[in-house]
């Protein structure tokens, strides 16, 4: 795959991970979902990246986010669909 910036970011998380989806106004409100990231890729037409959490689960994130990138981890905003992902270290502590 071409370089993508939301790919080159994940690309080497190999550790549990906490996620959240919300949309505008509601990050507070939803919770953190804890999972291990098996394996990272494209999708077949290129237009999202795949989060696999096993060889069948996995989570889709548009390949055109926005991305805010930190030591703790990501926030990808969709303009599209109008949703943040929040990806984060795992945060279940």
């Amino acid at each position: 795959m071409e370089s993508n910036p939301l790919y080159d970011v994940l690309k080497n998380v190999s550790e549990p991970v906490g996620i959240k989806i919300y949309s505008r106004g509601e990050a507070g409100e939803n919770a953190w979902v804890h999972r291990y990231i098996e394996k990272i890729k494209p999708c077949p037409d290129r237009t999202h990246i795949r989060l696999y959490f096993d060889g069948y689960h996995f989570l889709a994130i548009s390949a055109d986010c926005e991305i805010m990138a930190t030591d703790e981890g990501l926030t990808a905003y969709d303009p599209v669909g109008c949703l943040y992902y929040e990806i984060r270290k795992d945060c279940a502590k």
